[in-house]
């Protein structure tokens, strides 16, 4: 997995460093992984793919898998972020009705 996060960073033009303090990855996060001392967690890897504009699935295997996938891992992410800051399903109902209100509004504006 390092190996595509280097390809990376050498196609864009950056460090390790830059990419650290652009996403709040620490840098001994990245080290430890280029050191295969740990595997970032998803959270952190989702950070990185998306500060290079790529998906998880990139930064892990190197090519895209399929975009139903993607939707899946990220929407677990977010059940996940949920349920551990204790945020019930009426909330995150009561999220979802104030958004569609909010584009409704927007919409007729």
């Amino acid at each position: 997995m390092y190996k595509i996060f280097a390809k990376l960073l050498e196609e864009n033009g950056v460090t390790p460093y830059q990419v650290s303090k652009a996403t709040g990855v620490a840098q001994s996060s990245l080290s430890d992984w280029k050191n295969g001392k740990s595997k970032p967690k998803f959270e952190k890897m989702k950070k990185i793919a998306d500060y290079f504009g790529v998906s998880v699935d990139y930064l892990m295997y190197g090519e895209e898998k399929n975009s139903q996938q993607e939707l899946s891992s990220i929407y677990l992410s977010f059940a996940k972020d949920a349920q551990q800051n204790k945020i019930d399903p009426e909330d995150i109902r009561l999220a979802i009705e104030t958004i569609k209100a909010l584009r409704a509004k927007q919409q007729e504006d």
